[in-house]
């Protein structure tokens, strides 16, 4: 049976076990938050959990650290064309990893990141994607982290540390990608659920219909399926193609109204000339 540690005092280990129960073990230099391997059967024996006189104290102790490990505290989605979901607990350790699609599956399936601190659990993944390749020198490819909890300021003091956690990995490895955060509300977690994706897929998607320049053809059942970095570089054109299009528009008006200037002058030469004809007639 595996257990997680959740707390070390005076030689002794509370070991947090897979079926919800807290026991005591001699610690053999664990770290709090580490997952360890207990005996098949194993025995509390009263020398291990002689923690003092407030032995009662110390189990009600333990048993809210359990139920503060385990209860998520915030929420966070990786987009890349892997999509991924995290829980992690007040203490910042992943409780918890989904896969989103088939690709996040596979990247998940050989990276240990349960317990481990959240931090350390994107490191590992950001460099899971460089090494598959889904991250790499790609002008368009791009990596989303949306955070979300019921503490919005938290959320958002996480996506900015989660982002430069992610920039400095993809440096360090001479990669280029663009990294974007957001925090998002607990609803707009729930509405990228109903979907099957996560909340910041949805939001790029959104950025995709604003973008365009006829937003109605713009399907967003087939673009939540597609990678980040599809959905950027046509981002990145439509964006384009609207400067373009308003530098055009610009030069037009301009030549419109130096058309308009040179029509005035005329008029207004041809009714000096005409002023002319009729005075010298006058007289």
């Amino acid at each position: 049976m595996k257990g997680i540690v959740l707390d070390i005092e005076e030689g002794k280990a509370a070991i947090l076990t897979e079926d919800g129960e807290v026991r005591g073990i001699e610690d053999r230099q664990y770290r709090i938050g580490e997952e360890v391997v207990l005996p098949e059967s194993p025995r509390i024996r009263a020398g291990l959990l002689r923690w003092g006189a407030g032995i009662a104290a110390a189990f009600v102790l333990f048993t809210a650290g359990a139920f503060a490990y385990t209860t998520p505290n915030a929420y966070i989605s990786v987009d890349v064309n892997p999509s991924v979901e995290i829980a992690i607990n007040v203490f910042d350790r992943v409780i918890d990893v989904e896969a989103v699609n088939d690709d996040g599956g596979e990247l998940i399936s050989s990276l240990p990141l349960k317990h481990m601190n959240i931090e350390k659990a994107m490191e590992l993944l950001t460099d899971k994607l460089i090494e598959g390749n889904y991250i790499s020198n790609d002008e368009n490819g791009g990596v989303i982290i949306a955070t979300s909890g019921e503490n919005p300021k938290k959320a958002e003091k996480l996506a900015i540390k989660l982002e430069e956690k992610v920039r400095k990995c993809i440096d360090e490895e001479g990669k280029t990608a663009v990294v974007e955060s957001e925090a998002v509300v607990l609803e707009r977690v729930k509405e990228a659920e109903q979907l099957g994706v996560t909340p910041g897929k949805l939001n790029l998607v959104e950025k995709l219909v604003k973008s365009s320049p006829v937003p109605e053809e713009i399907v967003i059942e087939e673009w939540l399926d597609k990678p980040v970095k599809e959905i950027n570089k046509l981002i990145k054109e439509n964006k384009k193609a609207l400067k373009e299009q308003e530098k055009a528009d610009r030069e037009k008006d301009k030549h419109k109204d130096k058309e308009n200037g040179k029509s005035s002058l005329k008029e207004n030469e041809s009714g000096k000339g005409n002023g002319e004809k009729d005075k010298k007639k006058n007289d």
